[in-house]
């Protein structure tokens, strides 16, 4: 598993970082040039070279210490001592949605270049990227269904098979 997830990432090296965000609960990162496609209602979006899909547990960190991670998708913006009550985590704002605001945004031109690749025998990868930037992707649970994914990786502007990461193993 190690050996496939790092050559099938290899690819992400040398390429920027520049776009982080959400859907319900899955995190999606975009890396190297911006191309623009239809996305399938029609609309205009833009892509990388290369995409991360994560449903698993995932962090960034820096220099100053982690800056966000998965969990902070659970927990509401600001102080959550003071959440409204009947705050839903999935329609937010979350804690994922202002560190990512904040953090990251969406006027930069990167976040940083990935330096290395390196996968884990359990599904995990790790990025290195300049800055001093790290994202971790680590799968956290033991279930075994058939469509359960911890994450994929593809070339959104190209019609290229997906490598998708399940405790059943590697799916291409």
């Amino acid at each position: 598993m190690k050996k496939t997830i790092e050559e099938n990432l290899k690819v992400l090296i040398g390429l920027p970082w520049w776009a982080i965000g959400r859907v319900v609960d899955l995190v999606w990162l975009e890396f190297g040039q911006r191309h623009r496609v239809r996305t399938f209602r029609g609309n205009w979006k833009f892509v990388g070279d290369g995409a991360l899909h994560l449903q698993c547990a995932w962090r960034i960190g820096g220099p100053p210490g982690l800056l966000v991670a998965s969990d902070d998708r659970f927990f509401p913006a600001g102080d959550p001592d003071k959440a409204p009550k009947k705050w839903k985590w999935d329609t937010g704002p979350n804690r994922f949605d202002e560190r990512v605001k904040s953090l990251f945004p969406e006027t930069a031109e990167e976040y940083g270049v990935v330096q290395k690749v390196r996968g884990d025998r359990f599904g995990g990868v790790q990025l290195t990227l300049t800055n001093g930037l790290m994202i971790d992707i680590f799968p956290s649970d033991t279930l075994d269904r058939d469509d359960d994914e911890h994450w994929r990786f593809f070339q959104p502007s190209r019609k290229s098979k997906h490598l998708v990461v399940t405790n059943q193993g590697i799916r291409v």
